[in-house]
This record gives C-alpha cells, sequence and structure tokens, in this order.
C-alpha cells in the first residue's frame, strides 16, 4: 500500500504525531509513505495567541529550545521522505492508496479526495461533530471542556464531515 501526508508544519501539534504515524505506517501495516505536501500560510497571530492559550509558558519554552527538532523538515530526513508544496502538480499526478491529513486550514478539493483509491483520512484535533472547524482545542479549552478528543474520519466533501473511524 502507497501513501502520502498532507499536513501544515506544526512543531507542537502535528509534526510529532506524523512521526509516529510513518512509523507506525511502515512497521504494522507494510505501508509505503511516498512523500508530504506541505500546506504553507497556516499560521498566523490569531492561532499564535490560541496556541500560547492552550501550551503556555511551559509549552512556548519546549518550542524556542526544540525547534529544529520538531521541524517537519527534521521528521521528513528522519524518514528520507521528500517534501513539496500542496498545491503541487505533482500531487494529482500521485498514485496512492491513501492521503493522511493533520492540521490543515484549507478544505480539499474533490479531485484530490477522489484521488486515491482506498480515500483520505483526516485527524482532526477535536471532537467531531461537536467541535468542527479551525482551533478545535482552544474552542474545548475555551468552552470550559474537562476532556479534549481527537477524531479521526474518512473525509468527504464537507467540512469535518465523513465517515468517524475513531
Amino acid at each position: 500500500m502507497k501513501a502520502i501526508i498532507i499536513c501544515s508544519n506544526d512543531i507542537y501539534f502535528t509534526n510529532p504525531l506524523i512521526r509516529k504515524t510513518i512509523t507506525n505506517l511502515r512497521e504494522k501495516f507494510d505501508c509505503d509513505v511516498k512523500g508530504i505536501y506541505l500546506l504553507h500560510g497556516f499560521f498566523d497571530w490569531e492561532r499564535t495567541l490560541k496556541t500560547f492559550f492552550i501550551i503556555g509558558i511551559g509549552g512556548i519554552i519546549k518550542l524556542i529550545f526544540w525547534k529544529n527538532r520538531l521541524s517537519l523538515n527534521f521528521v521528513a530526513k528522519e524518514f528520507k521522505l521528500p517534501i513539496y508544496e500542496y498545491g503541487s502538480s505533482r500531487l494529482l499526478n500521485e498514485d496512492v492508496d491513501l492521503i493522511f491529513v493533520f492540521n490543515i486550514n484549507k478544505i480539499i478539493k474533490k479531485d484530490i479526495l477522489l484521488m486515491p483509491k482506498k480515500g483520505c483520512i483526516n485527524l482532526h484535533f477535536g471532537s467531531l461533530p461537536r467541535y468542527r472547524g479551525i482551533f478545535p482545542a482552544f474552542w474545548a479549552h475555551y468552552n470550559g471542556e474537562d476532556y479534549m478528543g481527537i477524531t479521526c474520519y474518512k473525509m468527504d466533501q464537507g467540512i469535518d464531515t465523513g465517515t468517524i473511524l475513531c
């Protein structure tokens, strides 16, 4: 089985999960991850402030001292994976069984959703359907939730809709 990953370069939330996902796909499912498609322009001041609100000063210190070790480039080099631009035409020519999507703020177009033989899987950092959309961890924290969830689902053309897998 062949797969690609579409993601942002989120050193605190996403990249550690990408590392674990690639390891599990290779070791447990004999899945060849062919590359990573990076979505630029994901961060802005609003997101930075909300992230600070969630992770606090200790999390910011971790980011400062571990930044290079947590970068997507570091993860890609560790697994010998190329990084491509998300908007490149190369993406539409990939022959893959699965696409894994992590922490992006763009709607994936229908032609990309239909491209992989087995579909697109998104790891959403919030409990669906309650926390659809961007900043789900922030909104759960803001709403005083005792627990925050992560949802893995098969993507469809809606925003954070589709069949929930876990």
